[in-house]
């Protein structure tokens, strides 16, 4: 199996989680988290900065920018992460800005398959869906 089979099929199971249902998607009060709760929200970041940091070269030279929380109904946690980050690669240079859909179980990147990421990016950010701007992040 090539490389870029192998990171599309990557992608698209790391799409495939993101879309899958927990549960039957009627609210639920006793386990639905309140979305704008600020520590619910952190910690959520929390979980999302380490699977983004997990696909990085050096996690520890990573800067976010741009990132904004989604609300999406059918994920755990109700909530997805989208921006950019910037880290270092192999040799130590900053390889540049690139887009990533982030969640609390798993994150993707824009360089794992630019095509199938962009068609992720259009259904998880989508601004109908925009809760805030997460300048902390």
């Amino acid at each position: 199996m090539t490389t870029t089979k192998a990171r599309r099929i990557c992608l698209l199971a790391t799409f495939t989680l993101f879309t899958s249902a927990c549960g039957s998607g009627e609210p639920d009060s006793e386990s639905n988290p309140d979305l704008r709760d600020p520590a619910t929200l952190a910690q959520f970041a929390t979980l999302s900065k380490y699977k983004i940091e997990e696909r990085l070269r050096d996690p520890s030279s990573a800067i976010y920018r741009s990132v904004k929380i989604y609300e999406h109904p059918n994920s755990d946690g109700g909530v997805v992460f989208c921006g950019e980050v910037n880290a270092r690669n192999g040799f130590g240079g900053m390889v540049g800005f690139e887009r990533f859909v982030a969640h609390p179980t798993t994150a993707a990147l824009e360089s794992m398959g630019p095509a199938e990421f962009q068609s992720g990016w259009n259904k998880f950010c989508a601004s109908s869906r925009f809760i805030e701007t997460a300048a902390w992040f």
